[in-house]
């Protein structure tokens, strides 16, 4: 057995704790399940990014398309490029 710490806001902690305890269990309880449920492939991780950023990428991509905008494959390439 071991000892995990997170940090995490207050507010979020004491409303699960209250929800997981009406369910008959801990927080402890809910977190090694969800671990476990983890590594089993049971559950997927997955970040999801903003509409803005999304806009944001789409804004870049089409002006790279239309040369507005330079693509450099590394950072001496743009060095290179904007040094001389």
């Amino acid at each position: 057995m071991t000892t995990l710490t997170i940090n995490i806001d207050d507010n979020l902690k004491e409303n699960v704790q209250k929800k997981v305890r009406k369910e008959g269990e801990t927080l402890t309880s809910l977190i090694a399940h969800f671990l476990k449920s983890y590594l089993e492939d049971k559950w997927v991780f997955r970040l999801t990014p903003k509409e803005e950023l999304l806009k944001a990428i789409r804004e870049g991509e089409e002006e790279i398309r239309s040369g507005k905008a330079k693509l450099y494959h590394s950072t001496e390439e743009m060095f290179r490029d904007i040094l001389g």
